[in-house]
């Protein structure tokens, strides 16, 4: 079971979104704690956040969605509601081709066959060690945007590979990120922020592939956080062992991304 703020996280949905479509019917907890009112998902839930994300990404409103949830939930198949949603876009096609676009794509994808099929969890005792980073609030995507400020600083000084921390308990549509590399000594850069970065006990796994999958990463880390007694601490940390390059992405499959998170065994507050 996972409480809202790991299962936002691994949705990638707010708690706000969360919350909404608990309160219009399409995405009801499994368990809620009657005495708390604190929500639980479970793997079943997930499944269903997965379809609610690829429809939401197809254009189908709350009331669409409402409609071919109850229709699936009574045994219809989706197929012909895309079919038919995409026989509506084809009378707007001049506004909605990137749309149909990516039904189609969506339709022959191949994810599946990309996914990675197991993670392996270590637990380890991550040192503090001694930072240069840069931060920003917006989207995940757009860590790009911002890291040649900090290669730049570095100037190749780096001490091991760049990572990113995520200080927030859970997803946002306007993330505080930070974009951090390791060093070994202090830089006079004002364009970057130079400090010790806390350490601590933690569990890990290594994600091969596109960032697209990441979520399942969190997911195998946040079951382990459940089956083990464990609490999450902020901020997690994505390490690009292998990533994309300054001016060429390469090929998302070799990528290599180590997701840490920081754990305690007791003492927690709940995030609901």
């Amino acid at each position: 079971m996972y409480q809202i703020g790991e299962f936002s996280k691994i949705t990638r949905l707010t708690i706000q979104t969360l919350r909404y479509y608990d309160n219009e019917g399409i995405l009801t907890p499994s368990y809620r704690d009657q005495q708390s009112g604190y929500r639980f998902y479970n793997d079943e839930d997930f499944a269903r956040a997965e379809m609610i994300i690829r429809l939401k990404q197809f254009d189908f409103s709350i009331a669409e969605l409402k409609e071919v949830l109850v229709a699936i939930d009574s045994g219809e198949e989706l197929q012909y509601f895309l079919d038919e949603k995409r026989e509506q876009l084809n009378f707007e096609v001049e506004r909605k081709q990137q749309l149909i676009r990516e039904i189609e794509a969506q339709l022959g994808d191949k994810q599946d066959e990309r996914r990675q099929t197991s993670y392996q969890i270590n637990e380890l005792d991550i040192p503090a060690m001694l930072i240069a980073s840069v931060s920003y609030q917006g989207r995940y995507d757009e860590v790009g945007k911002h890291i040649g400020q900090l290669f730049k600083a570095v100037k190749g000084k780096a001490a091991g590979p760049v990572f990113i921390c995520l200080h927030d308990d859970s997803y946002q549509e306007a993330a505080n990120i930070e974009i951090c590399a390791p060093i070994s000594r202090e830089l006079n850069d004002s364009k970057v922020t130079t400090r010790v970065l806390a350490g601590g006990s933690a569990i890990s796994t290594m994600h091969y592939g596109g960032y697209d999958l990441l979520q399942f990463a969190y997911k195998a880390l946040f079951t382990y956080i459940f089956e083990h007694n464990l609490i999450a601490q902020i901020p997690s940390r994505e390490v690009y062992h292998r990533g994309p390059g300054m001016f060429f992405k390469g090929n998302p499959n070799n990528y290599q991304t180590e997701v840490i998170i920081l754990v305690e065994r007791e003492g927690a507050n709940n995030n609901e």
